[in-house]
């Protein structure tokens, strides 16, 4: 009986020695390899954005916002493992561009900012103008929770995020292109609109393989404070490629 107890304790000892080897290949077991697996691969450090623009008209007041208004963004998101799992957290700090176009012109005044006809806002016909279109730009902090189907392979594994990004507004102008009487081409531009709301914050979502990912991103808060155009909200939709 001890001799039995003797072989049977050897075995056991041999055979988790053996499993502790690496195998055939040079590299762990599998189960030690599992629990690296969120270790390696691509962290999506860097994030840049291209989307297009639009405005949540719910008041009726705006309907002229061009199909083409588009927008940019530049991410540095430092991402957290979560326990060597497939899901990770990531903040970030960046900047984003907006430029919307619209078939009006943006007018401030004392009473306060409104949308008119180019021939009122500027005094130019509306057949000479070419493009009016308004430029905000946000310094972002946006986070994200992030899951990987793969994350121990480099730019092949299906990503989806979902998350939260607050801006605040550092630069806006308008740029008015248009053709004088005599056809010579003209730009004017208007800085700093004081009716613009100063904040931007909302949800965002991110899917995609790899390093192409598709986002979207609501603005929770209205883009003109309430001497302004009223119930106005932005959003945007686009494609990312992230890396590194």
């Amino acid at each position: 009986m001890k001799r039995f107890l003797l072989l049977l304790i050897f075995n056991i000892l041999v055979l988790g020695a053996y499993a502790q080897q690496p195998d055939s290949t040079g590299t762990e077991n599998p189960k030690k390899e599992k629990e690296k697996v969120a270790q390696t691969g691509s962290r999506d450090r860097i994030v840049v954005e291209v989307g297009f623009d639009n405005w949540n008209q719910a008041d009726g007041k705006v309907t002229d916002v061009k199909w083409f208004s588009r927008s940019y963004g530049f991410y540095f998101m430092y991402d957290i493992i979560l326990k060597k799992s497939r899901f990770s957290v990531a903040p970030g700090l960046g900047f984003g561009i907006s430029n919307v176009f619209t078939s009006r012109g943006l007018v401030e005044d004392t009473v306060g900012t409104t949308f008119q006809n180019f021939s009122t806002a500027y005094g130019v016909a509306e057949d000479d103008v070419k493009k009016h279109k308004l430029v905000t730009s946000f310094i972002d902090l946006p986070v994200e929770l992030r899951y990987r189907a793969k994350p121990n392979k480099h730019n092949k594994s299906f990503k989806l995020a979902v998350g939260f990004k607050a801006g605040v507004l550092f630069d806006s102008h308008t740029k008015l292109k248009y053709t004088t009487a005599n056809d010579k081409p003209r730009v004017e531009k208007v800085k700093n609109y004081v009716d613009l709301q100063r904040f931007r914050y909302g949800p965002t979502f991110r899917i995609g393989y790899g390093a192409f990912n598709v986002f979207g991103f609501y603005n929770i808060g209205t883009v003109f404070k309430e001497s302004g155009p009223s119930g106005i909200h932005s959003y945007t939709v686009g494609i990312s490629i992230n890396g590194l």
